[in-house]
């Protein structure tokens, strides 16, 4: 059965480029594609970025896409249009796409990513491994997650830091699972991804199987913590940050004495937020780190505290 996709592209100003992103995760899309102007072509005054993500095709998108140009319009309340700048200063734009081709899209531009120790790669290239580096192979379908998007490349250079061997750790909104299956090549014994969408699942499963990590990962269905019981040494959160502010007082009790926290898919104007969420819900505010606008931060539960 052919399946179809509602590719919805966003083009917007310099400043509205992040949230334009935000707010089609918001809306549903597993994950989204960031379009850079080319060199010497980005002006503050032009709709020069361009943020595409993906629905299913099906009932109910025209809701979300109303919402989505609602939302798109409320911008100007907190980012007051410059005298230069287009009006609008966002436009969208609707296809249908069929999956199999957005699937061989990818292909033509999903290179290896060198992060660290860390080679995220697609099943069809072949990359030559050095001792110490640890090889991820990711197909990523309709889920989001290949290692390209700045808030991924922040949890994976966290996860090198901290993963050390033998730990319990969740991902969630495990996408296309990248981040547990890095979790458990860097060591850690037993991963468990969860997410919400039944496609994502169904790819981050198919991932496991193509790493041969069906012993350590498992991959589960649901929302955000339900179904996860206490235990973990490391729970990672790559989502946006008003998810991670919902979720944070709920976080200690999941987490083991000394445990931590990774949390990701925060744009830079909304990280002080985060950081008051980790100390409101009592958990020590460790590091940051940035990477084009985006923020990712490591969190953890005191060793002694029960």
């Amino acid at each position: 059965m052919e399946r179809y996709w509602l590719e919805i592209t966003i083009e917007a100003v310099s400043v509205l480029a992040e949230m334009s992103g935000e707010i089609l995760i918001e809306a549903g899309c597993g994950g989204v594609v960031c379009h850079d102007p080319p060199a010497g072509k980005d002006r503050p005054s032009a709709r020069s970025y361009r943020v595409t993500g993906y629905l299913p095709l099906q009932d109910g998108c025209d809701r979300k896409v109303g919402r989505i140009r609602a939302r798109l319009a409320g911008l100007d309340r907190y980012f007051p249009p410059g005298p230069d700048e287009p009006y609008p200063r966002t436009r969208v734009f609707l296809r249908r796409v069929k999956e199999e081709n957005w699937g061989e899209n990818w292909k033509k531009y999903f290179q290896p990513q060198f992060i660290d120790s860390l080679i995220i790669t697609a099943p069809w290239h072949e990359v030559p491994v050095a001792p110490g580096q640890v090889v991820v192979k990711i197909d990523p379908g309709m889920a989001f997650g290949t290692g390209t998007h700045p808030s991924t490349i922040l949890s994976l250079r966290l996860l090198q830091e901290v993963i050390r061997g033998g730990e319990t750790v969740y991902d969630i909104g495990t996408g296309s699972g990248i981040l547990a299956l890095a979790a458990a090549g860097l060591g850690a014994a037993q991963v468990i991804g969860v997410d919400l969408d039944p496609v994502a699942v169904e790819e981050a499963r198919r991932n496991v199987r193509r790493n041969r990590m069906n012993g350590r990962v498992r991959v589960v269905r649901g929302n955000l913590l339900e179904n996860l019981e206490p235990g973990a040494d490391l729970v990672v959160i790559n989502i946006i940050a008003e998810t991670i502010i919902d979720v944070l007082p709920r976080l200690p009790r999941f987490l083991n004495p000394g445990g931590r926290v990774i949390g990701s898919g925060i744009i830079f104007s909304r990280a002080h937020e985060v950081k008051e969420a980790v100390l409101a819900a009592g958990l020590e505010y460790q590091k940051e780190i940035t990477e084009e606008g985006w923020v990712a931060c490591l969190a953890g539960r005191a060793c002694g505290r029960a």
